[in-house]
Parts: C-alpha cells; sequence; structure tokens
C-alpha cells in the first residue's frame, strides 16, 4: 500500500506567522498607548478595545490553522491499498472507504472526495506526490491502467500551429 503524507508548514507559513505576531504586538501596544494617554471620549475607547480585540483574533486564528496543519502533517496521511482509500486525519483517527462508496472529482483545483459519512479536499500542493496520489486513485476507481481519470492539464501550447 503507498501512503501519501500531508506537507508540514513551511518556512514562509512560519515567518508570516512571527511578523504577524510582533505586528499584533507593537499594534497592541499602540492602541495601549492611545488608551491610556490620548484617547478621552468613551466610545473612541470602545473602537480601540474593539481593534485589540480584533487583532488578538487575527493572531489566534492564525496561530491555530498553523497548528493544525502541523497536527496533520504529523498524523494525517492517505493510503492507496487494494481494498480502499485508507485515510486518517489530524487527530490519527482512520477509516478505510471502498472505492465502490467512493466519489472523486477536481473541484477548484483540488482533489474533492466524498462517501457516504464523510468527506475530503486536498490540494495536490498540500501532500506528497499529489498529482500521482490523484491518479493512483483514478486507477483505482476506474480499474488500473490507462482508464484511470487523469487530472485536467493547464498546459497551454508555446507554437501557434
Amino acid at each position: 500500500m503507498r501512503t501519501y503524507r500531508y506537507f508540514p508548514p513551511g518556512a514562509d507559513e512560519q515567518r508570516g506567522f512571527v511578523m504577524l505576531f510582533f505586528g499584533t504586538l507593537l499594534g497592541l501596544a499602540a492602541i495601549g498607548a492611545l488608551l491610556w494617554f490620548v484617547v478621552r471620549d468613551g466610545g473612541m475607547k470602545a473602537g480601540l478595545w474593539g481593534a485589540g480585540a480584533a487583532l488578538l483574533w487575527s493572531l489566534g486564528r492564525t496561530a491555530w490553522r498553523l497548528e493544525k496543519k502541523a497536527q496533520r502533517s504529523a498524523n494525517a496521511e492517505i493510503g492507496v491499498g487494494d481494498d480502499g482509500l485508507h485515510l486518517s486525519d489530524e487527530k490519527a483517527r482512520g477509516v478505510v472507504v471502498p472505492y465502490d462508496d467512493l466519489t472523486f472529482g477536481v473541484v477548484g483545483g483540488r482533489m474533492a472526495l466524498s462517501w457516504p459519512g464523510g468527506k475530503l479536499e486536498v490540494g495536490a500542493r498540500e501532500i506528497e506526490d499529489g498529482m500521482d496520489l490523484m491518479r493512483a486513485i483514478g486507477d483505482k476507481k476506474n480499474g488500473t491502467g490507462s482508464g484511470g481519470f487523469t487530472p485536467p492539464s493547464n498546459f497551454i501550447p508555446l507554437d501557434s500551429a
């Protein structure tokens, strides 16, 4: 059985989170200074408190997404076996989906899998050998060999003939 694993968060994503973290600290310091020294109006204070809450919400949401992606890369995987598709999530809970129950397609550039009781959408760039995974699932679902699913191509020929 061939197993495909998710990619961990990249260096750019981690760097983006660090920049957001320091930007949030700087923004909260500015809001605190304005609240303490400048603003006397109650409506303005409420607006600044709301801005501070929005900054913290943005930071928390980004941290949550980064942590979920890290957990998914550590625990989740997709296995293409003879008996079905072996799926496990970020909490390492697994399920085996027979190919007969699987509905397979591409929606918005992402592989969309659905079966009774669940669904999964994953991009080819989120998982190692994503295009190979799509071909392998298509071959298993439609029969092995050249009769399998071929993902749509965005190839544009350069010659005008």
